[in-house]
This record gives C-alpha cells, structure tokens and sequence, in this order.
C-alpha cells in the first residue's frame, strides 16, 4: 500500500510540474478574451519586452530620450537613427525593430515574448532614462499573436517600467486593450487598475 501511494504522490508532483513548466515557457491562453487572459498574457510577456525595448539603447547603457542616444552611446553603433531603427533579435526568436522618426512605434515580425509571437506595429515611446530606470509608454496598437496566445490585440494604451536587470520584483505594467469590442485593463499588481 505505502509503495503504491508513493509512486501515485511521484506521478502527481511530476504531472504538476510538468504543467507549470509548459505554462512558464509557453502559455496556452487561446484568444485573449477577458482581463484575467490579459493579465496572464503580459505576466508573460512583460519581462521580455523590457528586455527587448532595453536593447534598443544597444546595451551602452546609456539613455535613449524620445529615440535620441545621448552621452557615450554616440560612440555605439545604435546611437544613429539608421542604426536604431535597424531589427533587434527578440529574446525567443523573430525581430523588433523601433522607428523614432515622426511617431515612435515598435515594428514587431514574430517576436517570441515569453511564449507568444507577436508581429505588428506598436506605438510607443521609449524612455531609457537613466542606466537603471525606464518606462515605455504604449499609445497604441495592433498586434497579431500565434503560439500561447492567438488573434489580433487592439491596445488602447499602457505602460512598462523597468529596472536593470530586469526582473519581475522591480517590473510594472499596465496595459488596456479592446476585448469582445469593450475596453478592459490589466496591470501587474492585478485587481482593478489604477487610474
């Protein structure tokens, strides 16, 4: 009997980790229809897109204000606008590139973030205010998902704010999106989002 309750507890803890690992790397969300899937979807994604917008400064660790390098990273080669807007590598495959001519957006083509492919156009603007803390404030956009997450997300507006490193306990964000033609916000601190 102690033998077979044994190998049943094994069976479980190795089905359950099994399961949350397949949700760390690559979250089964489907369409994002409702504020929780869209909470599950930046939990996801958040911590890669920071790292993303962050290479856009190309790892000087100088800050790029409104896409303009400035100090020592004009002795980067990302400090020039041909350079900056020129594809970065997303942190799972597929590319990102950020346009800081006229209105500042982010040209996604299947950036893998956190599980998800991301292709599309965002509009943001990218704050790397100091070699610790910055901010993207999201204004809009349309990205279509595959992998853990599928369809089109109309974004109505958001925000990140990252330290470095990036790391979850010093990452916030906020992000509201049109879901079943209604608007519904997610944050990171879950709950009702703060206005």
């Amino acid at each position: 009997m102690s033998w077979s309750l044994m190998t049943m507890a094994a069976a479980i803890v190795m089905t359950g980790t099994s399961c949350a690992l397949d949700g760390l790397t690559a979250p089964k969300l489907g369409a994002i229809d409702s504020e929780e899937k869209l909470g599950q979807l930046m939990d996801a994604a958040a911590l890669p897109l920071a790292r993303l917008f962050t290479s856009f400064d190309g790892g000087s660790g100088v800050p790029i204000l409104e896409g303009t390098a400035t100090g020592a990273a004009a002795a980067v080669d990302r400090s020039n606008t041909a350079a900056l807007t020129s594809p970065v590598s997303c942190p799972s495959g597929g590319s990102a590139a950020y346009n800081n001519v006229g209105t500042t957006q982010v040209t996604f083509t299947n950036c893998d973030l956190g599980g998800v492919a991301f292709t599309g156009v965002l509009n943001v603007w990218i704050a790397l205010v100091n070699p610790t803390d910055n901010m993207a404030v999201i204004q809009s956009g349309n990205l279509t998902m595959s992998g853990g997450a599928t369809g089109t997300l109309a974004i109505l507006d958001g925000l990140i704010q990252w330290s470095i490193p990036v790391a979850d306990a010093s990452t916030y964000w906020q992000l509201r999106a049109t879901v079943n033609g209604a608007p519904v916000c997610a944050w990171s601190g879950g709950g009702a989002c703060q206005q």
